[in-house]
C-alpha cells in the first residue's frame, strides 16, 4: 500500500503501512508522520507487530529541538530535524 499524504490545519500528514519479514518473522507496521507547513517533523507514530511482539511507539518534537520517545526525553537526538523510519 503506498503512503497517503494529506494536508490539514497547515500540517502535512503522511500515513502508510509496511509489511515485510524481519529475521524470518512476519511484520506489519502502520505509521503516521506529521510535519508543519515548512516540512519540519512534529510527531510520528508507529504501531503493529513484529512476529508475536506488539509495537507501539510515539515520537514528539518540540520547538527547542528536543524529542520525546513514548513520553521520555531522548537527549542523544536533541537538535535532529527529521525522523527516519528505517523500515519504510
Amino acid at each position: 500500500m503506498p503512503p497517503r499524504l494529506t494536508a490539514s490545519d497547515a500540517r502535512w500528514h503522511l500515513d502508510g503501512a509496511a509489511v515485510f519479514l524481519h529475521e524470518k518473522q512476519p511484520c506489519r507496521l502502520d505509521y503516521r508522520l506529521v510535519c508543519d507547513s515548512g516540512w519540519r517533523t512534529l510527531s510520528g507514530e508507529v504501531s503493529g507487530w513484529v512476529g508475536s511482539e506488539r509495537i507501539a511507539v510515539e515520537v514528539l518534537s518540540d520547538s527547542a529541538g528536543g524529542w520525546r520517545l513514548n513520553g521520555e526525553m531522548v537527549a542523544e537526538v536533541e537538535g535532529c530535524e527529521d525522523l527516519d523510519l528505517n523500515f519504510s
